[in-house]
Parts: structure tokens; sequence; C-alpha cells
């Protein structure tokens, strides 16, 4: 999965050259609907579902919870962690954890977490360790499912939920019906958590998201 939502936002929706604008179901060939928080956290959690069965076309579906992006780590490097589920064209719909480090060649480290059945629910979420300034860790249903990441620039960004749409062909159809539920965020390392509260929303053409309460509802194509 790739992060791009932070540069999108920051730079009023300028995409990268390799994401051009064409007619179809989405407007790019990464393509978001979610919300962000403007406020530095250390950490980010959420209740993921999916409400109905989705239809990948083409590429791939998420929905996750998630820090930094694209151009957002030391000295402009691409530095994240997400968390959540995704599904591939022809594939099954799994829980996953995605850190990209910024520490030069081969910096993607993805962790797939076991399949899950419509309507399941698992708490997915990352979180900067106790007494380890810049390093986090994933989260799944309350226990850690990764190494200890060195993320330096990560608690810089602000915390998002999002859903997510992956085309190479722009011509095909994606669609999904995701759920973040209970959406919290970490207000020191390891604790202080507080409920998420949104004020960037972000829908590209196609999605809609509709924050209720704690919880968000994610659509595409719909």
């Amino acid at each position: 999965m790739r992060y791009l939502l932070p540069a999108l936002l920051v730079c009023a929706f300028a995409l990268p050259a390799s994401a051009m604008a064409a007619p179809g179901c989405q407007p790019y060939d990464y393509s978001y609907a979610g919300y962000a928080e403007q406020m530095l956290v250390h950490g980010i959690a959420a209740t993921v579902s999916v409400t109905s069965t989705p239809t990948v076309a083409n590429g791939h579906v998420a929905a996750w919870v998630g820090i930094g992006g694209e151009g957002l780590g030391p000295n402009g490097a691409d530095e994240w962690l997400q968390v959540g589920v995704g599904q591939n064209e022809g594939g099954a719909l799994r829980l996953y954890s995605e850190a990209v480090i910024p520490n030069g060649s081969n910096n993607a480290k993805t962790i797939e977490l076991g399949e899950v059945k419509i309507g399941e629910r698992h708490r997915v979420g990352m979180q900067e360790l106790p007494g380890r300034p810049g390093w986090w860790q994933s989260m799944l249903d309350g226990r850690p499912v990764s190494p200890a990441y060195h993320l330096p620039d990560l608690d810089k960004n602000d915390p998002e939920a999002i859903g997510e749409s992956y085309v190479s062909d722009m011509a095909a159809c994606n669609r999904f019906a995701f759920r973040l539920g209970n959406v919290k965020v970490a207000t020191v390392p390891g604790g202080g958590w507080q409920p998420f509260a949104p004020d960037i929303p972000f829908n590209n053409r196609g999605f809609n998201s509709t924050w209720l309460s704690s919880s968000l509802s994610l659509l595409l194509n719909r």
C-alpha cells in the first residue's frame, strides 16, 4: 500500500507525475477517502471491519490507520507506519502492517497478519514505545505484531484513518465498504489514549467517508 495522503493534504491535493487524473471510477491511480487530525500524537488505533465483500477489479483496496507519508521523514525521506485490512486483485482479505523506514534502500517492511471474514472485527494500530523515543511498533488486538521500527520523525506528522484504492488500469472499478470504529490517538508514548478528533476530511471522486461519533464509514463506488 503506498501512502500518499499526507503529501496530498499539505500540497492542496497536488499529485506526483505517476498519479495522473483520468476518467473512470477513481481520479488517480492511488485514491483515498477518510480523515486526518491536526495533532502530533504517539499512536493511533481503531477497530476495523469489512461490511460487505469488496470488488477488486484491479490493484488493491484497503482501510487503515497510520502516520507519516512520502517525503515526511528526516531530510525529506519517505517514512510511515500503517496497520489495517486490504485485498489484492485475486486475493483474500488480509490484515497487514506496513512500515517504510527512512534508511535508504529496501526500506519497506510489510507483514501479513492473517485472513479476515466479512463482519469480523479487529483492533489495529501502532504506538511509540515508552522509554524509546522514535521507536514504534504495530499492534493487533492488544498485542505487538511487528519488530520495533526506528521512525524518528513519525511523531511530527498527523494521524489518519483512511480508505484506499489502487488501480494500474484507470478504466477498472474497485468497490469497498469498510468501517474504522472507536478511533483513538495516544497522547504520550504507550498510552494517554483519547478519541480521534478529525478536522481534515478527504474524499477523492467516487469515495464517501462519514464520521459518526468515534467511527468512520468508508465507501467507494457505492
